[in-house]
């Protein structure tokens, strides 16, 4: 199943107390969207007045007596018995506390207990050590080790890599018997619906390009490359997305859409030669379109690109650019497309800001002579 498919699968698995692992190739946005499901739960577990903490450990990182807290000397007074008055006889004995580990720490820094639910993510599972796997499987089954445990209905999380290259270490059946296994494959239309929507990377708002976007849709193998026979950079969903960010940073730096040969090199060391050499003659296509101001100014005589795959670029164009006050302008132009294209605009348009458009007067007429639109509508209403 795709990124998109395996999160909803993982709610309802979540909702069943059963943790869960997500398995696929490098790159493929199982951290990212790991982090999305989180601010997912957080959010629905606000209306019902649920506090949600996240926790991130590396299994990679790990060893055992991080997940089972450091061994420190102590005491308890354990009743014996009652004696002739009454009151209880206790004898003091020794006994081993344990530190609180660090999967019980938040990203807040404050310990999983002051939270109703609480979020565990264990990145990099594959490449953790034999101890460290075996002290995870009873994090998996029961929500910790004794007597640090997740507060009742928490998550448990973890992501693989698949392949000798990543560093795998073996796994055990008991582990594997204690978790759900989810595979995630390539599939094109999950990333464009990741990269349709807003994100924030290390602090700083970011929207993929719409070039990028229309580039995935067309070379879905580029998108989604195998690891290349001797060691250096390929294209993968998360590296084409950072190759994305840095050229936002580079048009706004330089005032000029276009890969100069500084900028290639730069995401030739990012996503691998090949793939940008094909993207960078997918970005020449782009000069060649109507711009945003062309299509408000005069919807009905600015030409309208005849190629398939510059249809797309223009749809996806328009969806990142679009302003409420020219909604009506931008939706009598991209009427003049093929209706694919329409649907291709308003998916694009309502994962970036569902809200700010589903409801404007210009969409609200065009889905009512357009039936194809309604069931768009409901499936990205949530």
């Amino acid at each position: 199943m795709n990124i998109n498919e395996a999160k909803q699968e993982t709610k309802l698995l979540i909702e069943s107390g059963q943790a869960v692992m997500w398995s696929s190739g490098s790159g493929m946005g199982k951290s990212t969207s790991a982090f999305a499901l989180f601010e997912e739960l957080k959010a629905e577990g606000a209306k019902n007045n649920e506090k949600w903490g996240m926790g991130v450990i590396f299994a990679a990182t790990q060893t055992p007596p991080d997940l089972i807290g450091y061994q420190f000397k102590g005491e308890r007074d354990i009743v014996t018995g009652i004696d002739a008055d009454g009151k209880p006889i206790t004898q003091k004995v020794t006994v081993t506390d344990p530190s609180i580990p660090l999967w019980m720490i938040s990203t807040e820094g404050k310990p999983a207990f002051l939270y109703d639910k609480f979020f565990l993510l264990i990145d990099e599972y594959g490449q953790g050590e034999g101890d460290v796997k075996r002290a995870l499987a009873e994090i998996f089954l029961n929500g910790g080790t004794s007597p640090w445990y997740l507060p009742p209905g928490s998550v448990r999380l973890a992501c693989t890599n698949e392949g000798a290259r990543y560093g795998v270490s073996k796994d055990f059946d008991f582990c594997i018997a204690r978790r759900t296994l989810l595979r995630i494959t390539p599939d094109v239309d999950g990333f464009i619906a990741y990269a349709d929507k807003p994100y924030t990377h290390q602090g700083k708002p970011y929207q993929v390009m719409a070039v990028t976007k229309a580039w995935a849709k067309a070379h879905p193998v580029e998108v989604f490359e195998d690891e290349p026979k001797e060691q250096g950079p390929w294209c993968t969903p998360r590296q084409l997305v950072a190759a994305d960010r840095y050229l936002q940073n580079k048009f706004a730096q330089t005032g000029k859409r276009e890969l100069d040969s500084r900028a290639m090199e730069v995401v030739a060391g990012t996503i691998g030669m090949a793939s940008a050499t094909s993207y960078s003659a997918h970005m020449t296509f782009a000069l060649s379109l109507p711009s945003y101001t062309d299509v408000v100014t005069d919807p009905a005589g600015t030409p309208v690109p005849t190629k398939a795959d510059l249809q797309m670029l223009m749809a996806y164009e328009l969806a990142g650019s679009a302003q409420l006050p020219d909604l009506g302008a931008v939706i009598q132009y991209v009427m003049r497309m093929p209706k694919d294209m329409g649907v291709t605009f308003v998916s694009a348009l309502f994962r970036r800001d569902y809200r700010g458009f589903a409801s404007a007067p210009p969409m609200m007429a065009w889905i009512n002579k357009n039936a194809t639109l309604v069931s768009i509508i409901a499936s990205l209403a949530h």
